[in-house]
């Protein structure tokens, strides 16, 4: 038997797909002109526009989430080396506790 998620998944990918293809029919003789700063173009396709706004959108936001990943990749990096140079620290104090001359058991102090 068919799990009922995938059914649903299934059956809203088709949706989308037949709302996507009116979509596109619909829209296929519609143009409208675009300014862009100092020239106009006359006559553009509504579904050109569109889809440029969509790719624009996807690529600006692949952008920002691989800036972001990249920020914080840096930012574990460091407090990574800040780690390891206080357990370094650490474990020069106590080898050098350790090499100090014990009496009974105990590291001895002179003061």
């Amino acid at each position: 038997m068919i799990p009922w998620k995938t059914v649903v998944f299934v059956l809203l990918i088709l949706l989308l797909s037949v709302y996507g293809a009116f979509f596109i029919g619909f829209n296929l003789d519609f143009q409208s002109p675009v300014s862009i700063v100092f020239h106009t173009y006359e006559s553009v396709p509504v579904l050109l526009l569109v889809l440029s706004a969509f790719i624009a959108g996807f690529l600006f936001s692949t952008l920002l989430f691989l800036l972001g990943m990249t920020g914080r990749f840096f930012r574990e990096h460091k407090k990574n080396r800040a780690e390891k140079r206080k357990l370094k620290q650490e474990k020069a104090l106590l080898e050098k506790s350790a090499a100090a001359p014990k009496v009974n058991g105990l590291p001895r102090y002179d003061s």
